[in-house]
This record gives C-alpha cells, structure tokens and sequence, in this order.
C-alpha cells in the first residue's frame, strides 16, 4: 500500500508540473522534420544569366565599336561616348521604373563627390575607342587582360590586399599571351627596319600609336576601378548607385 501511494503521489506531482508547463503527457513529443526549401526560380537569384548577359554585351559593344571606328574619315569619338552613355541611363532607369532594379535618387552633393571617377570612366572609354581604332580585336582584348594586373597590385597598396602564387602564375601567362598577341607586330617591325619605305612607317607609326593609346587604356581603366571602389566604401553605395 505504501508503494502504491507513493506512486501515485509522484504521479499527481508529474501531471502538475506538466500543468504548469502547459504540457501533456498523453503521447510523447513528435521529433521536427527539417523542410526542403527548393531552391529559388528568382531570375535575380541565378549567376548563369549575368554572366551570359555581359559576356554577351562586352562582344556586342566591342565588335559594335570596331566597325564603327574602322570608317576611315570617322573621328566622332566623343559623339559615340555620349550615345552609349544615353543608352545606358535611360535603360538603367526604364528598369528602375518598371521595378527590376533600385537605387538611390541623385543629389547634387554625392554628384560631386563622384565627378573624379566619371572623368576616370570618361577617359577609360575615351582611350579604349582611340586602342581599338588602331589595333584588331584580338589584340586589343589579350592587351586589355593586362590591367587586372594593375589593378590587383593597387588593391595591394590601397586596400591592402594579397596575391598569392597562383595569381602570379596566371599574371605571367597573361604577360606571355601579350607577347605572343603582338609578336607578328614586332616581327614585321624588325623586318621592315632595313627598307623603310613611306608606306611600312605608316604602318608602324598606326601601330606604335594603337599600343601607345592601349598602354593609357590599361592605366586609365585600373585607376577607375580602384577608384570607385574606395568611393563606393566612402559612401557605402550599392552596385546600381555607381552607375
């Protein structure tokens, strides 16, 4: 008898305490199944369709700006900047207005804050139109790797950055595609050193130029890029803010 009061009593104070708890003891608790949340169809959401898209435009504007340049009598390099520089503003803003993208409204005093860098961007631009009259398509892009190599070393002196070896290894192999991209280039110069005719000096002052204009490209593009990004931590802006 004694036991079974004891059991009881022990009971009692077992459904109290779960009472109090606002528990019940009428079956255990269920284990949580953790849900699978597939994966997001958000175009915003999927890396393959901005890299296509600028791959896709970067050849477009590239191929575009070489057959517009190659006319012989065209020298509207500063019409052709605006024209691009209109057509991105207004589609920029067309995809603000239908709700794609955000950012902030303008305002004169971050305007001026960011008036350094748009004439970085205006010379970069500039420059490229002027390497690209001179200089074909394939040499103007294995030339144009070359400042990710200036840049990665200013984000070492500015930012404080590292390279490691494999980074180097790729650098040397961008400085060797270089080589080989304007190697037919030297060669010809070589050759046409002994019998310099008016028609080889021509030639060679064209491509003396392009690669002179190539070299101002690089440094112009690496001071932009390094540029906005320390603007960009100033005045902590988002991607589309900058544009």
């Amino acid at each position: 008898m004694a036991e079974e009061e004891k059991k009881r009593f022990l009971e009692g104070n077992d459904m109290e305490l779960g009472e109090k708890q606002g528990r019940t003891f009428h079956h255990a608790p269920q284990p949580s199944i953790p849900r699978y949340n597939p994966p997001s169809s958000n175009w915003q959401n999927n890396p393959v369709l901005p890299v296509v898209s600028y791959c896709a435009s970067s050849i477009l504007m590239t191929v575009a700006n070489k057959y517009i340049l190659s006319f012989p009598d065209y020298n509207l390099n500063f019409f052709l900047l605006a024209v691009q520089s209109i057509v991105c503003v207004v589609a920029i803003q067309s995809c603000k207005t239908a709700g794609i993208i955000t950012y902030r409204d303008f305002k004169t005093d971050e305007a001026k804050k960011w008036f350094p860098i748009s004439l970085l961007l205006i010379g970069m631009i500039y420059t490229s139109t002027k390497a690209l009259r001179y200089l074909s398509i394939p040499v103007y892009t294995i030339f144009k790797n070359l400042t990710i190599i200036l840049i990665a070393y200013g984000e070492v002196l500015w930012f404080g950055g590292s390279v490691s070896s494999m980074a180097l290894f790729s650098f040397g192999l961008m400085v060797l595609s270089s080589v080989i991209a304007a190697w037919a280039d030297i060669k010809h110069a070589l050759e046409s050193h002994s019998s310099a005719s008016s028609a080889t000096t021509a030639q060679l002052a064209t491509l003396n130029s392009g690669y002179i204009w190539m070299l101002v490209n690089c440094l112009s593009t690496a001071a932009y890029v390094l540029g906005m990004r320390k603007r960009i931590k100033l005045t902590n802006f988002k991607d589309f803010d900058s544009e």
